[in-house]
């Protein structure tokens, strides 16, 4: 058992080993041929120095921004134009249940006692299908920012 043992902990510190002696000194490095197409230092001193730019060539104009009052000012408008949105639906979706309602009312009869022709047609509503529904939507756009 206790060779199971010594056995299990130079298994275990094998890689440990292989890897300290992986460190190089500075006489190993004098030993190390370099790459024929390397840089050396010598190489790199003759190459003549970098310009400097002492000062900028366009002074740049630093503009203070207010990031966030930009952002509430953008929300404020988008949330504005929504509810502009909404009214509008909703003054058309009147327009057209009113045109329904006059159309089945007996004090708008057409001639001979007939009904108005037009209000109860498919196209009326159709249309106020579709504007509940983008009404439907824009609600549920204003509820999610809140």
């Amino acid at each position: 058992m206790k060779k199971a043992r010594l056995w299990l902990v130079l298994v275990l510190l094998a890689p440990v080993l292989t890897v300290a002696q992986e460190k190089y000194t500075n006489a190993d490095l004098k030993k190390l041929t370099p790459r024929q197409d390397a840089y050396t230092n010598a190489d790199l001193n003759r190459l003549a120095p970098l310009p400097i730019q002492a000062r900028p060539i366009v002074a740049i104009k630093r503009v203070s921004r207010d990031v966030y009052a930009e952002e509430v000012q953008a929300r404020a408008a988008r949330r504005a134009a929504q509810l502009l949105n909404r009214d509008l639906l909703l003054a058309e979706i009147d327009y057209w249940e009113d045109l329904i309602v006059a159309a089945h009312g007996a004090w708008n009869n057409g001639p001979n006692g007939y009904p108005h022709v037009g209000g109860e047609s498919g196209e009326a509503r159709a249309r106020l299908q579709i504007l509940r529904r983008v009404l439907h939507m824009i609600d549920a756009e204003i509820s999610l920012e809140r």
